[in-house]
């Protein structure tokens, strides 16, 4: 995700304070992306799913050499790579709620 491409100064001289403050919200830029996660509405989360699916699975018709032309094989990677997620997202769900 892009988060992870992110620097703390990059973040703090985007906002327009000193990276030391960072410290005070925050504990790294992981903390950052969850704090950012738990904020989103449902909009924006939807949005933000389907910019995560749409760039993975732009890297992987990359990665497989698939032109981006082929427009079949583009929504079924698509589509495979939603599903893929989803299934994540659900696993995630589930151990959470076995947590103690």
């Amino acid at each position: 995700m892009f988060i992870a491409s992110l620097g703390i100064r990059e973040v703090t001289r985007q906002a327009g304070v000193v990276p030391t403050s960072f410290y005070r919200h925050f504990r790294n830029m992981d903390d950052l992306g969850l704090q950012l996660v738990d904020h989103l509405s449902d909009g924006d989360l939807e949005m933000t799913c389907d910019l995560v699916v749409r760039s993975v699975a732009f890297s992987l018709t990359d990665l497989l050499g698939v032109s981006a032309e082929d427009e079949y094989q583009v929504e079924q990677i698509r589509k495979r790579t939603t599903r893929f997620l989803q299934l994540i997202f659900v696993g995630a769900a589930h151990w959470d709620n076995k947590r103690p």
